[in-house]
């Protein structure tokens, strides 16, 4: 009984734990999906033609699901890829579920042209979701070692598979230069990660890592367990 009781108890803990970490989570996912459709155009005036201008695909929701792989990979840093990989899956299930809710909502004021495109929409979710999966898988993977190696590549990785989803789901076959868009987005993504570290680096000592996760703990478990299986059977 009283095994059973302290399951109950971690499997209580750890769940109020996912659905505080998910609530968190949410209102950047929310306010993420209502501003796509916002362009900025900062660097529009820097652009040689109308085919270059950044305000074509990206927008304020882009540079806050872009900021929600870096807050993923520092949830990660404190509670490792499981937990922090189902906080993602429920964080985008409540997003999702009231974007849905807030589109039937409002309805009968919108037209056609008022609603985005199905592929666009499948483009942004399964994009941004992959991404977010490999930022987290990545980062735990790397832990140890040069501190800034798991946050870099988490981040890069994660971003990359975003991009490499992103633009031929959403845009292929639809006549823009969506090869174009995805080379440059994926120049500040870049750009993004390499400026991700200095925030990394300033918080990393304020989060404190949970013993017994990331890299550092599987290289250590797996050369215990080839030392213990080379070692010579005493008689």
């Amino acid at each position: 009984k009283a095994r059973v009781l302290c399951a109950l108890v971690r499997a209580a803990r750890r769940t109020a734990t996912i659905a505080g970490l998910a609530l968190f989570v949410l209102p950047l996912l929310l306010a993420a999906l209502v501003t796509l459709d916002l362009p900025i155009g900062w660097f529009d005036r820097w652009a040689p033609s109308a085919g270059y201008r950044a305000s074509s695909w990206l927008s304020r929701g882009e540079v806050l699901l872009t900021a929600s792989i870096f807050l993923l990979i520092l949830m990660s840093r404190r509670y490792g890829s499981v937990i922090v990989g189902r906080v993602q899956g429920v964080s985008w299930l409540l997003a999702i579920g009231i974007s849905a809710g807030m589109l039937a909502y409002l309805a009968p004021e919108l037209t056609q042209g008022d609603l985005p495109r199905t592929r666009y929409v499948i483009g942004v979710v399964a994009s941004w979701f992959l991404g977010q999966q490999v930022a987290i898988q990545t980062y735990d993977a790397l832990r140890g070692g040069l501190w800034w190696r798991a946050p870099f590549y988490g981040a890069l990785f994660g971003l990359l598979a975003q991009v490499l989803v992103f633009f031929p789901v959403a845009y292929g076959d639809t006549g823009v230069p969506w090869g174009r868009w995805m080379l440059l987005d994926l120049s500040i993504k870049v750009l993004s990660a390499v400026a991700f570290l200095g925030l990394y680096r300033l918080l990393r000592r304020r989060i404190a890592p949970r013993g017994g996760l990331g890299g550092v703990a599987v290289l250590a478990a797996r050369r215990e367990a080839e030392r213990q299986h080379d070692r010579p059977l005493r008689g």
